[in-house]
């Protein structure tokens, strides 16, 4: 019996709806991962030359154009269903900036570090890493604005796009002050330049802090997820949780001294 036909006695609030949140975060986070594992790896593994690149952009671009679709046809299904949809409609939007970031495509201004500025961060390299990806950024943001003012009643969309933006953000300054694994063999060669704005391989305490304050959101909206009565809202922060819980590993991961053979496959395909 679901939480709405699921009778409460006076001064009895209903187990189900929490019950349905904690059910829903286990296979929630395997669907994230699944996605993010293998949007990973085929983003990585188009770099492989300028034909594979080219038909990466144009296949990142026919995603975006679903998830505008997707996230068009479910602007007012306050459902399970229209949250999922939505939640795919927003990771597909941000396939799509990935793509054209790792791809070359939209990037930002690639001059050089002067000499003088050294490796230690500060204001000036801040500065110049901020514009070496700014283009991005920027496409970003406006893909997710174009989604916030898309009119209706359902915010998954680009509430997940604004998540993915989020954290990506979290991600790039602690690679900037510095971490352990920064994943730059990730890092197409066209991309190299941004090594340069790659702090010192070592943990500070921003690693601990961001991870710190991504576990106490994630807590946050796991906890509004238990409490909220609808299932619409329920199923909306599991996704969303599913989302930050995937960041808080990401995290963790810059802070692991080898690299995870997760995407190896890919890498290969490559070259």
């Amino acid at each position: 019996m679901s939480g709405e036909q699921a009778v409460a006695w006076p001064g009895h609030v209903s187990r189900p709806a929490g019950g349905e949140a904690g059910q829903g975060l286990p296979a929630a986070v395997v669907l994230v991962v699944l996605f993010w594992w293998l949007a990973t790896g085929v983003i990585v593994a188009v770099e492989r030359n300028d034909t594979t690149r080219l038909l990466g952009v144009i296949v990142a671009t026919w995603l975006l154009v679903i998830a505008g679709i997707l996230a068009a046809r479910v602007r007012n299904e306050c459902t399970p269903r229209g949250a999922l949809i939505g939640f795919t409609a927003g990771a597909l939007a941000w396939v799509w900036v990935s793509a054209l970031f790792y791809g070359g495509i939209v990037v930002g201004a690639t001059a050089h570090v002067p000499p003088d500025l050294g490796m230690a961060p500060s204001v000036p390299l801040a500065i110049r890493a901020v514009v070496a990806t700014g283009w991005s950024d920027l496409l970003a943001l406006a893909t997710l604005g174009a989604f916030y003012l898309l009119p209706g009643r359902n915010p998954t969309a680009w509430h997940t796009l604004a998540v993915f933006w989020g954290v990506q953000q979290v991600a790039k300054v602690n690679v900037f002050f510095g971490v352990v694994n920064a994943g730059v063999r990730f890092l197409p060669e066209r991309l190299a330049f941004l090594t340069a704005f790659f702090g010192p391989p070592r943990l500070t305490p921003l690693l601990v802090v961001s991870i710190a304050g991504l576990v106490a959101l994630g807590t946050r909206w796991f906890l509004r997820a238990r409490r909220a009565p609808d299932r619409f809202t329920r199923w909306r922060l599991t996704l969303l949780v599913a989302l930050v819980t995937l960041a808080v590993l990401e995290l963790i991961v810059l802070g692991i001294p080898h690299d995870l053979p997760l995407w190896d496959a890919f890498l290969r395909m490559r070259g």
